[in-house]
């Protein structure tokens, strides 16, 4: 095998392994909490098996890395192409950022946040691949596709979590209201017995003996 080809062939196997790492970093995040704390989460009805969820991201990422491969391949010289590679690590490290949101810190709402960004930087690196390689930008739709509807599973599960927690908070608001109703009236009372034993202890309240001649 020839240099270039050689080299081509090193940078392929250099595109697709750094999402690979990336996601198996995060893995690291996912593993205990996909057995754990989001099998007894309760989320929306069309939330898909735990078990897809690892072949799917292999083949995000594997595309990912040819995407970059293309770029990296067809856009030497292009002015594009740095930029290009800033919002590909951008996005990047935002993907492992969500993971660790989600299964690392269990925050549904910082990790809806972090969706959300990673999903316009997901759009904006499809638009500057774009200008120099369209099948590059196509290659992220799927990945865009799909962070699209993670999105929409982290919001489901946001609002169902918060209808849950409401009852709960009702209760726990009620409970410190009748907390407080008790405590004032155990302080009524006391004060009204500090008065009684007062008033009968007070020498005015004794009846005078006879006076002698």
């Amino acid at each position: 095998m020839d240099t270039p080809r050689l080299r081509t062939a090193l940078l392929l196997v250099i595109c697709i392994a750094t999402p690979l790492i990336i996601g198996f970093v995060g893995t690291l995040f996912t593993y205990g909490s996909l057995t754990g704390w989001y099998a007894l989460l309760v989320k929306p009805s069309f939330t898909p098996p735990a078990w897809v969820f690892a072949p799917i991201w292999t083949v995000l990422y594997l595309l990912m890395g040819v995407s970059l491969f293309l770029v990296l391949k067809n856009g030497s010289g292009s002015p594009s192409i740095k930029p290009a590679v800033v919002l590909f690590a951008a996005q990047l490290v935002l993907n492992l950022a969500w993971s660790a949101a989600f299964f690392g810190m269990r925050a549904m709402g910082l990790a809806l946040c972090v969706l959300l960004v990673l999903i316009a930087l997901i759009a904006a690196t499809m638009l500057v691949f774009r200008r120099i390689s369209t099948t590059a930008a196509w290659l992220l739709v799927p990945y865009l596709a799909w962070c699209c509807f993670a999105a929409v599973l982290n919001a489901g599960g946001c609002s169902i979590r918060t209808l849950q927690n409401e009852p709960n908070l009702q209760a726990c608001k009620q409970k410190t209201r009748n907390k407080q109703k008790r405590k004032i009236r155990n302080g009524i009372i006391r004060l009204r017995t500090g008065a009684s034993g007062a008033s009968a202890g007070s020498p005015c309240s004794t009846q005078a003996g006879p006076r002698s001649a």
